[in-house]
């Protein structure tokens, strides 16, 4: 049988025909019926039917503004918890004269939270230790079957803040570090 330069032998049309006709046989035709309205057509979008899926009445809830981030002591720059996200640093995007982006950092970020979305984050932060390896660290989860204490753990709350804000806060109230959510009790 002749080969490729790679080696692998070459394919005769004959054979290329017969596997095409074998391959055919393998994969029949959906029939009319299998096919959803969902399936996308080559080229075409995924459709869905609305009147299909489950639907519930939310009611709005009354919020209130938390400043809420990572302190500077976390070795975890931006942690999401109880589906909230606690960052560093958030800021505004601006340009200067040469039109090159100026992000002037600001810590935290101030964010409306409904009572329930703080009875969640509480919860989960109860739940999270942080795990010092190498020069950084990682979240773990009390509740996972494979968590094991280790030497090192710290609650995630000790690194963490959550502060309930009003509409009038003083001009420095972000120049300031604020508490954390937690803090180990003195023995």
């Amino acid at each position: 049988m002749p080969r490729l330069p790679s080696g692998q032998p070459t394919v005769t049309e004959e054979e290329d025909l017969l596997h095409d006709e074998i391959q055919e046989e393998k994969l029949p035709a959906p029939a009319e019926e299998d096919v959803l309205p969902s399936d996308m057509e080559l080229g075409g979008a995924i459709t869905i039917d609305i009147d299909d899926l489950p639907t519930g009445v939310v009611e709005k809830e009354d919020t209130a503004k938390f400043w809420i981030g990572t302190r500077k002591d976390s070795p975890i720059q931006n942690v999401v918890v109880g589906g909230v996200c606690f960052p560093s640093f958030t800021g505004v995007l601006r340009h200067d004269s040469r039109l090159e982006p100026i992000l002037p950092p600001t810590r935290g970020a101030v964010v409306g939270l409904t009572d329930r979305e703080v009875g969640r984050i509480k919860e989960s932060v109860s739940l999270r230790m942080v795990r010092p390896r190498g020069q950084g660290a990682y979240v773990v989860s009390r509740t996972s079957s494979r968590y094991k204490p280790a030497i090192g753990d710290r609650p995630i709350a000790g690194y963490l803040n959550m502060v309930r804000v009003g509409d009038r806060m003083p001009i420095d109230w972000r120049d300031r570090e604020p508490p954390p959510m937690y803090t180990p009790r003195k023995v």
